[in-house]
């Protein structure tokens, strides 16, 4: 006859031989494999590249479920905010190394460094983030201009009510000189 405790032992026992039989079955999941130890690694933050250093305040950060965080970039001196753009892990990862404002194309689905075809680049002063983590301000020391129509800032109209779009920016380049196609 078997005692309270055998039984509990036995289901222990059993418990661990099926957690060991599940961990090491491959699972196909959406055309991958994957052990059941790789669920815990499986959230909306972008793989980070294999040379990427580990830094806790920007694994802190929340990512939406395409990878992908909105960063306001701001002059440094004036605090007039410049633009908006989309970074990834590694476009952070990289502004974070060079110093330099690099962001995610979502039309394009590939990094780009602010200025790379202008000249116009950012240089990182500091980088900060909200209350919920969830959205970066950057502020730049910006060569140029932000805006590739060729404002100093990407933020150049403002609503007039009864017109179209007023323009108060400061107009900096000639597009057609710039960006020649």
């Amino acid at each position: 006859m078997f005692r309270r405790n055998d039984l509990l032992g036995i289901r222990k026992r059993r418990e661990c031989q099926e957690q060991q039989i599940i961990s090491a079955t491959k699972m196909r999941i959406a055309g991958g494999d994957f052990r059941l130890a790789d669920w815990s690694s499986i959230d909306n933050r972008p793989a980070r590249p294999k040379n990427a250093r580990m830094d806790p305040q920007l694994d802190s950060l929340k990512f939406d479920s395409n990878g992908l965080i909105p960063a306001i970039i701001q002059d440094g001196l004036t605090g007039q905010v410049l633009m908006m753009a989309w970074m990834n892990r590694d476009a952070l990862d990289k502004t974070v190394a060079t110093g330099k404002t690099h962001f995610f194309s979502r039309s394009r689905n590939k990094l780009w460094l602010k200025g790379e075809s202008s000249g116009h680049i950012q240089t990182v002063k500091s980088i900060r983030t909200d209350c919920d983590k969830d959205v970066i301000l950057i502020d730049v020391e910006q060569e140029g201009a932000a805006c590739h129509d060729g404002y100093y800032s990407c933020f150049y109209r403002e609503h007039q009510l009864g017109t179209d779009w007023k323009i108060v920016g400061e107009k900096v380049f000639d597009p057609q000189d710039v960006y020649k196609k």
